[in-house]
């Protein structure tokens, strides 16, 4: 798992489907080192152990209720998940 990071600050959004802010994560270095531009320029791809993430970035997203945002393209659209519906899917992928 990869986000964009600067100081303790992380890329986000808006979201498209409800007035919430989506944290923004991305499955490859690549895909994030791309939106590394414009607000988010200075920001560096940090990578994110996964384990850590499940267990307690989404409670923490959770409880803060924002949206996931997945591998978002350029236009910063791709699907807004809810960070337990994440935790849930990840976890019976693994």
């Amino acid at each position: 798992m990869w986000g964009l990071q600067s100081g303790y600050r992380w890329a986000y959004c808006f979201s498209r489907q409800r007035d919430t802010e989506v944290m923004l994560f991305w499955s490859d270095e690549t895909f994030a080192h791309g939106h590394a531009t414009k607000e988010w320029e200075g920001h560096i791809p940090t990578p994110i152990d996964l384990s850590i993430f499940i267990e307690n970035w989404l409670s923490v997203l959770q409880g803060d209720e924002v949206l996931i945002g997945l591998d978002f393209d350029k236009d910063l659209a791709g699907p807004e998940i809810e960070p337990g519906e994440l935790a849930k899917a990840l976890m019976a992928a693994s």
